[in-house]
């Protein structure tokens, strides 16, 4: 199991870490020379919040992206996704974008959740390549 975040990770059993950007094509590189081809990619990343929700909710999106796009570069044939994200404007493009790669995508809110968000995860299972 690897994780990548922009801060240190404090230690785990059994879990190598990668201080960086996951946006950063280096970075990507590095985790994929690590970890070759994987069974699951989970992404629970979301940008500083400004307090401009329109402006947040894009840096989301785009975020989001990314992660799609690295996991479509790293998951094997069958493989799943799963990742945090925003609704509002755009998200049903990328629900979409990420539904042209997995044969399931859903949706779904956490107990932990606050009420009144608009965070959710979209789980995407069974990717096509």
């Amino acid at each position: 199991m690897l994780g990548i975040d922009l801060v240190p990770i404090p230690p785990l059993d059994n879990v190598e870490t990668v201080e960086g950007d996951l946006t950063d094509a280096a970075v990507q590189a590095h985790v994929k020379s690590l970890l070759g081809v994987v069974n699951i990619v989970v992404c629970d990343a979301a940008p500083k919040l400004s307090g401009h929700k329109s402006y947040d909710q894009a840096r989301a999106i785009a975020l989001g992206e990314e992660a799609l796009h690295f996991a479509c570069n790293t998951l094997k044939i069958g493989g799943n996704f799963v990742v945090k994200s925003f609704q509002g404007t755009d998200f049903s493009d990328f629900l979409n974008e990420t539904k042209e790669h997995f044969y399931s995508v859903k949706t779904c809110m956490t107990q932990a959740t606050r009420r009144g968000s608009t965070e959710l995860y979209i789980v995407a299972k069974n990717f096509t390549g």
